[in-house]
């Protein structure tokens, strides 16, 4: 074999009398390596980092190159490998070879340095500074890590990972022997796993009355045990990836900001931790949570399971029309977390079973905000970290964001009562009069599907005094927002209809109709109708609706109608607010209702909930306009 190198960026002079580190790579660990970089930039500032490439491409240099200029305060040399073998390597000789090139390497570096080599794996992280002496002995020329192994092979009787060289005779001596030892291995083709640790062991009892060889101290051998007071950490194999708080830390000095991102999640569990070693170590540390960048978490449902927890193994099916409506959460999501990006916040968006969005797995896995579906404040108690619950409202495309949670439990509620006389200006009706002329052209969407609607162009009179959309009764709208049931509703409203003599239309509720069908037994086609008729068939063909709290109000104001809701939700302010016990005081305010200023309060309400509130994702310039004013009130809260 013949081992060669050529420096890509030169030494102008010879290297000082500072620690200069030395490791070596493939394109493979290249990644590590450049995390090796970053770790003595922060930890040892002020030393030389020499790195071997090994069968690398352009763009690997061009990496590394990146790095070097990134870096503040260490002094970057790079060379490349040119060395030729007579015969092709099998990959296991290929390994030991990247394992061993530093060896290979490092004699002719030592002639070229004042101070000491320290020759360690590309797979290391310092944490701590270089420069306190290695060596457990004076006037050592090399310091290693000879282990306690009398009857094991030679291999395993010294560890390769960290290997210091003093600029002294011995030293070079040792350095020479290794590389020749290294060199004769390769060329005969018996070069294996562990040939490093062969050859050093090799050298150390060829030499041992010219080279003096010291132990390491122990803050430069700690092997997974990740020790505070250690200069340097390594780990092997697949426990790189799980060791913490090791593997954190690669992550902190790793490239992506998604994944040092994700050593936030680290970071934040091990804080709730008593005795914690990965806590201990980030507190004695803080300067490097300035590495990691803005970042939060956006909890999405799954969106194919039920959003409630089930019986069984097997989780009831999602329709087709559920998943139509639950797609457009997740194009939501997508949107808010690209209006975030745009921001310089790396968003990750976590997509989990609705159950398992709890205040712990909150606090534990986002990053310094999160944004969750579905939720209120009261039902999170123990957050500790900023939150936007995010809920779709009233219609599929209309989504809103607020730090206390959605409809009546926002911090937006309770609306002042809307005042007749004021009359929206022209600028201020586009919602409205938006929606409503969809609704005349009959192109509005609905939140669920209905039924083809009638051509009633023909009507004179409504068909129905109350149209009452039935709600599911366990939904957390009434549970969370309403005093009154569903039951006990419907039954006061039929009883009010036989009494008062009126005609009452049920319409149950389209996305459960097994919840909602027992009440049909209130119908009795006389007073009290049932129909599966469209929504906006049966609002045009009322006369007033009655509501506890449905999203079937929203759609009711462009219809013009009187409204009366028993129960909380954010449009009530718009409407007449009634009693179950007495719906008599209800009707009567439907029946004395202005038209004029009754549409006039429901265009003020769409002009704050659309236009102001709510991001609306069929409008894109106000999509667009409400996100930006959404995330910028975010960010100034999280960041200041």
């Amino acid at each position: 074999m013949d081992f060669s190198w050529k420096w890509v960026s030169k030494p102008k002079e010879p290297f000082g009398s500072r620690m200069t580190v030395l490791t070596a790579c493939d394109k493979h660990y290249l990644p590590y390596a450049k995390a090796l970089l970053r770790s003595i930039d922060h930890f040892s500032p002020g030393q030389t980092f020499v790195i071997l490439l090994i069968d690398h491409d352009h763009d690997d240099l061009t990496e590394l190159e990146a790095v070097a200029r990134q870096v503040r305060h260490t002094t970057v040399f790079i060379a490349s490998d040119t060395s030729v073998t007579r015969f092709p390597m099998n990959r296991e000789q290929r390994l030991a070879y990247y394992a061993s090139a530093r060896f290979l390497f490092a004699q002719s570096l030592l002639d070229q340095a004042a101070g000491p080599v320290m020759c360690i794996d590309a797979d290391s992280l310092v944490v701590g500074s270089l420069e306190a002496y290695p060596a457990i002995e004076a006037d050592a020329d090399v310091a290693l890590w000879r282990r306690e192994k009398s009857h094991a092979p030679d291999h395993q009787k010294v560890a390769a990972g960290v290997v210091v060289l003093f600029p002294t005779r011995g030293a070079k001596l040792f350095a020479a022997r290794v590389s020749a030892i290294l060199t004769a291995r390769f060329a005969s083709g018996d070069a294996l796993w562990y040939v490093d640790q062969a050859a050093l062991f090799q050298a150390i009892t060829e030499l041992a009355g010219e080279a003096r060889v010291s132990d390491l101290h122990r803050r430069f051998r700690d092997f997974e045990t990740f020790s505070a007071g250690s200069a340097l950490w390594s780990a092997k194999g697949e426990r790189k990836a799980f060791s913490e708080p090791f593997a954190s830390l690669l992550k902190i000095f790793g490239d992506s900001e998604f994944v040092r991102a994700q050593a936030k999640h680290v970071i934040n569990r091990a804080r709730r931790l008593t005795h914690s070693k990965v806590n201990a170590f980030y507190a004695a540390n803080p300067g490097l949570q300035e590495r990691l960048p803005r970042s939060g978490t956006i909890y999405l449902p799954r969106i194919d399971l039920p959003w409630k927890p089930y019986k069984g193994s097997i989780p009831a099916a999602v329709s087709d029309d559920a998943m139509t409506i639950r797609l457009t959460w997740k194009k939501f999501a997508s949107q808010l977390a690209r209006h975030l990006e745009l921001k310089g916040v790396r968003m990750e968006v976590q997509e989990l079973p609705a159950w398992e969005v709890t205040t712990e797995r909150i606090n534990t896995s986002s990053g310094d905000f999160a944004i969750i579906a579905h939720k209120c404040d009261f039902q999170m108690r123990g957050l500790d970290l900023p939150v936007l619950f995010y809920m779709q409202e009233y219609m599929p495309w209309l989504f809103t964001l607020d730090p206390a949670g959605w409809g009546a439990g926002s911090s937006a509620y309770p609306l002042p009562p809307v005042d007749p006389a004021e009359i929206p200006g022209p600028d201020e009706t586009a919602a409205f009069d938006h929606y409503r002329s969809q609704l005349d052209r009959g192109t509005l969407g609905t939140k669920f599907p209905q039924p083809t609607g009638r051509d009633l162009s023909g009507s004179r009179s409504p068909d129905y005094d109350l149209f009452v959309p039935i709600q599911i009764p366990h939904d957390q709208v009434i549970a969370f927002f309403s005093d009154v049931g569903v039951a006990e509703t419907l039954e006061a409203a039929a009883a009010f209809a036989r009494r008062r003599n009126l005609r009452l239309v049920l319409k149950p509720h389209p996305a459960n109709l097994k919840a909602t069908l027992p009440f049909r037994s209130l119908a009795d086609d006389r007073n009290v109708f049932w129909s599966e008729d469209s929504i906006h068939d049966l609002i045009a063909r009322s006369k007033a609706m009655l509501t506890i709290n449905s999203s079937v109000g929203f759609e009711a104001m462009l219809h013009g109608k009187p409204i009366v809701t028993l129960g909380r939700t954010l449009y009530d302010a718009a409407t007449i607010r009634g009693r179950v016990d007495d719906l008599d005081e209800a009707w009567a305010q439907c029946r004395d209702w202005d038209a004029e200023s009754g549409v006039n309060r429901y265009r003020a309400f769409y002009a704050w909930f659309c236009d102001r509130y709510a991001v609306d994702t069929s409008r894109p310039a106000q999509r667009d306009r409400s996100l930006d004013h959404h995330v910028g009130r975010l960010l100034s809260r999280v960041y200041g």
